[in-house]
């Protein structure tokens, strides 16, 4: 059988953040969210959608496949 996974693939930015994010919000105030954290280190590992489902795929013993190049839609960004 020939599994086809199409989705995003990305770099998930993974930060160590020490404490609780509960600790810095206030309840009252959380219509109007403006926070900004230190974090001790951060990690780069491969992600997305399409990245997480073949991953988990090849953990169960499939052999998924992209699509052909011509297949894929490159999504951009937009200031919207």
């Amino acid at each position: 059988m020939t599994i086809i996974v199409s989705g995003s693939l990305a770099y998930d930015r993974i930060m160590d953040f020490r404490g609780y994010f509960s600790d810095h919000i206030l309840p009252d105030k959380i219509h109007a969210l403006n926070v900004c954290f230190q974090v001790n280190g951060i990690k780069e590992k491969f992600g997305g959608t399409a990245g997480n489902i073949s991953y988990a795929l090849t953990l169960m013993g499939q052999s998924p496949s992209s699509p052909p190049q011509s297949a894929m839609i490159i999504k951009g960004t937009s200031d919207g």
